[in-house]
């Protein structure tokens, strides 16, 4: 302060805001309120002034993270692990974060190795490292089970819904909770004529989608508009379903439930739409 003013530098910022260290601090104090957006924006503003900064480099990876930017937190991963003076903790962290934003977009042996490249830099023998290694173990499942889907997938798309119900059990097999697996089973059941199966995929689907546990597969977040159009999908499925076991009353019911949720979807696409709108 000078004479009760800000010191202003030629590009508008206060002294305060071409200091990569306050502007941290300012992100850290934001990503702890919660407010992980204007985190990222200001550990963002550091990076501008400071790209090989460690730390905001990790601390705006988790906010991407938590945003579900999958891609934009390996983006800062794979920068962060190129970095010469980040220690051997940070570094773990960079690729932890990175292998959880691959799960998320269903790169599971991508994320397997990075598990690994982080159980080799955590301490020998030590807890950590056994989580670490644990988490690369559950990847290579899910890596499996995202192999068989596809395989389904491929098998449903060529007309063989015998094929694709066979394939994707074999990845529920590997993870019971695969629930793009389950619910894409259901089609291809509905598809062989096995209207009663449907109805138990979409059933148990659904009840994954509810719960709030951690859903296994890439699948949208919960309470977004992209994970009510998946609910709406499996509910008109399984009215589908229901209306050909003869179960008229209850198709007509998950039908109505579809209509709603479909409503809903409308509303929260138009809020997320003003939100992102309202963005800086």
């Amino acid at each position: 302060m000078l004479f009760g003013q800000n010191l202003v530098g030629k590009d508008g910022r206060t002294i305060e805001e071409a200091d990569p260290t306050w502007l941290k601090s300012r992100a850290d104090k934001f990503f702890a309120s919660g407010d992980i957006m204007s985190a990222a924006s200001a550990y963002g503003a550091a990076l501008e002034l400071d790209a090989d900064h460690p730390a905001c480099r990790a601390n705006r990876a988790a906010c991407y993270l938590k945003l579900n930017k999958f891609e934009e937190c390996e983006r800062d991963c794979d920068l962060g692990l190129k970095l010469s003076d980040a220690s051997d903790a940070l570094k773990v962290k960079f690729a932890c974060r990175r292998a959880a934003a691959r799960c998320g977009a269903g790169k599971y042996s991508e994320a397997a190795e990075d598990f690994r490249q982080a159980a080799s830099l955590a301490d020998r023998d030590s807890d950590d490292q056994r989580k670490l290694f644990a988490d690369a173990a559950r990847a290579d499942v899910l890596a499996e089970a995202a192999r068989c889907k596809t395989t389904g997938d491929a098998l449903l798309k060529a007309g063989d819904a015998k094929g694709a119900v066979d394939a994707y059990g074999e990845a529920l097999g590997h993870e019971p909770s695969f629930v793009s697996a389950l619910a894409n089973r259901a089609a291809a059941r509905l598809a062989s004529g096995d209207a009663a199966g449907a109805v138990d995929d979409c059933g148990a689907a659904l009840d994954i989608f509810e719960s709030d546990d951690v859903v296994a597969g890439p699948v949208p977040p919960a309470g977004t508009s992209q994970r009510r159009t998946w609910v709406l999908r499996t509910l008109a499925r399984r009215g589908a379903a229901l209306s050909r076991c003869g179960r008229l009353d209850d198709a007509v019911a998950d039908f109505e439930a579809a209509v709603a949720t479909a409503a809903a979807s409308v509303h929260l696409i138009a809020t997320e739409k003003a939100l992102c709108e309202s963005d800086p």
